[in-house]
């Protein structure tokens, strides 16, 4: 009787997948067939008209220009199964548009946005399948927003943000799949944040942060790669060398 009732639930298995299957090519069908590079507003703008019903994009995304200031018209994203790279956004200040995306399986990169302050419209973004990458985003002060992110598959590379004072926000994150690099961020103090993460796969680089004074977040229960922590001023380093 158990094995006709498994077999019962293993063919409604078989039955379902089509159907499930079919729920995602539909969906797919109604975003973009290709990548996509937003260099203006009024692009922005209108994908949600050109697209009302896209919400799983399978390509790469690209968001660069010298004229956007709100990601709004991306609000019906909940998912990028390529990468999305935000980079050389002169007015954005926020990533408002972006609030309901929970999947990236590619690499987020956050670069040289020179207005962004903080990341807390990525509230919902769990899953980075490849690097999180935030580099010199001049005004960024916070990482707030991050807060659902509990694994990175490959690198975390934060540096030059000049005005990041710690990394909270990142409280859940508990492994990075392949290398840590915090370097160059002027006004760090601490890396308050880090509590939680335990393992590393790869190096840890702590480099040229002037500010950095406090490295006890960092509880590592695991790291197979070398931990580099040098030239941070401020940094007693017999924290350093306990750490080790």
């Amino acid at each position: 009787m158990i094995a006709i009732k498994q077999l019962r639930l293993v063919l409604v298995g078989i039955a379902l997948f089509p159907l499930l299957f079919s729920i995602n090519l539909i969906n797919d069908c109604h975003c973009p067939a290709h990548n996509i590079y937003f260099e203006t507003q009024s692009q922005i703008d209108d994908f949600p008209i050109r697209y009302p019903k896209c919400t799983r994009f399978t390509g790469n995304v690209k968001i660069s220009s010298a004229t956007i200031s709100n990601l709004n018209g991306l609000a019906g994203l909940t998912a990028i199964l390529g990468f999305l790279h935000i980079y050389k956004n002169e007015q954005l200040n926020n990533l408002s548009g972006l609030s309901q995306i929970s999947t990236i399986q590619g690499d987020l990169l956050i670069a040289q946005n020179p207005q962004l302050q903080n990341l807390k419209e990525l509230s919902q973004l769990s899953s980075i399948g490849r690097d999180l990458v935030i580099v010199q985003n001049n005004q960024l002060h916070s990482l707030s927003g991050l807060t659902q992110l509990q694994k990175i598959e490959r690198d975390l590379i934060i540096t030059q943000n000049q005005h990041l004072l710690q990394l909270e926000g990142l409280n859940n994150l508990k492994s990075i799949g392949a290398y840590l690099t915090i370097s160059e961020n002027n006004n760090l103090e601490s890396l308050n944040g880090l509590s939680q993460l335990h393992f590393v796969q790869k190096d840890i680089a702590i480099v040229d942060n002037r500010q950095l004074s406090n490295i006890d977040a960092l509880n590592l229960r695991g790291c197979q790669g070398k931990v580099n922590i040098y030239n941070n001023k401020k940094l007693d380093m017999k924290k350093v060398f306990s750490l080790r």
